[in-house]
């Protein structure tokens, strides 16, 4: 059941991040406050995906990859780091990448 809720925590943090953050998207005054609200809850999501999937070194879960999913995952995490300038979410998805290679691709 954990990695089924990791599974649509994804697909929210996407959608978050894709109409919450939108430049165009952002009619409010307090739009700023917005973005940076957003942002952080793709960050925490997009953490705790890393933890539950085992894609995070501290992670005491086996990987487990899906592909559809973790493809959005480095979608976002890419974007992550373009926003944020955060390596780690760079590293994340290279690692993504690489493991998704790794157990998918045996």
């Amino acid at each position: 059941l954990g990695f089924q809720i990791t599974h649509v925590q994804l697909v929210l943090a996407c959608v978050i991040h894709f109409y919450g953050l939108a430049e165009d998207h952002c009619y409010l005054e307090t739009c700023e406050v917005n973005k940076m609200e957003h942002l952080q809850q793709v960050k925490d999501i997009m953490t705790e995906f890393a933890a539950n999937t085992g894609l995070d070194d501290s992670s005491s879960s086996p990987p487990r990859r899906y592909l559809w999913t973790d493809g959005f995952a480095v979608c976002v995490f890419l974007e992550l780091h373009r926003q944020t300038g955060d390596s780690k979410f760079k590293d994340l998805a290279l690692s993504l990448v690489q493991q998704v290679h790794h157990v998918l691709c045996r």
